[in-house]
């Protein structure tokens, strides 16, 4: 267990010092909150294993997480970490060795919420006229 800790402050320090997350990374890794701080990880792990198979990206301050430029494409690559709210307190307690149901609607609602909160920031919200990252080029 200790040599996985170490591991992983060594993948999330050498995140930090590449530059590859946003200025606030590594206060994001220490954050209290479970929700900033899986968000942040889940960046991070993202970007270890870009590296480990070899594809290179980059990090704009403002943006998606990632960009990737690849025969002649650029991908932009926004890592979503959904909260756990609305999800019943028994389900992401250890089960034990009883059965449980399975809260469905509620992590497809967390899931779809996510989506279209990062769907409003890559396309705008007309109703509100804010534009996305697209009409911001």
């Amino acid at each position: 267990m200790v040599a996985m800790r170490e591991r992983l402050v060594e993948v999330c320090q050498a995140f930090v010092d590449g530059g590859f997350g946003d200025g606030n990374a590594a206060q994001r890794l220490c954050s209290a909150d479970d929700g900033i701080y899986w968000q942040q990880l889940s960046e991070v792990l993202f970007a270890h294993q870009l590296t480990r198979v070899g594809i290179g990206f980059a990090h704009q301050q403002a943006g998606p997480d990632f960009r990737i430029d690849r025969v002649g494409r650029r991908i932009w690559i926004e890592v979503i970490t959904p909260t756990a709210a609305n999800i019943p307190a028994e389900w992401l307690a250890p089960a034990g060795n009883g059965v449980r149901d399975f809260p469905h609607e509620a992590i497809l609602l967390r899931w779809t919420a996510a989506i279209k909160q990062k769907a409003e920031v890559l396309l705008g919200n007309p109703h509100l006229a804010v534009p996305g990252y697209l009409a911001r080029g």
